[in-house]
C-alpha cells in the first residue's frame, strides 16, 4: 500500500487501511518504529480522560513550579511547547 504526501505534510490512508484499523473522522493514529527499522501505523490508543481534580493538581504543580524558581525548565520552550506542558498533552 501506498500513499502520497500532499502539501502541507497531509497524507490520505488507503481505504483498506481506514477499514483495518476502523478508523473513522477525527481517529487518532500512531506511527512508530519496529524493531527491524522499518515504520509502521496503527491505530492510536485515547488518551485517558483526566477528572477535574487530577487537571487542577497539574496546574497546581506546573504554578508551584515556576513561582520557586524553576521556571528555567521552561526558558527554552515555545508558547506551544508550554502550552502542551500545562495541559499534560
Amino acid at each position: 500500500m501506498n500513499a502520497k504526501v500532499k502539501l502541507g505534510g497531509v497524507i490520505t490512508l488507503p481505504p483498506d487501511l481506514i477499514e483495518e484499523l476502523k478508523l473513522e473522522p477525527g481517529s487518532e493514529v500512531a506511527f512508530g518504529r519496529a524493531p527491524d527499522g522499518k515504520f509502521y501505523v496503527d491505530r492510536a490508543e485515547p488518551a485517558p480522560i483526566q477528572t477535574r481534580e487530577q487537571i487542577r493538581a497539574h496546574l497546581d504543580a506546573v504554578s508551584r513550579a515556576a513561582r520557586h524558581g524553576l521556571s528555567r525548565e521552561f526558558a527554552d520552550m515555545t508558547t506551544d511547547e508550554y502550552m502542551e506542558f500545562i495541559r499534560g498533552e
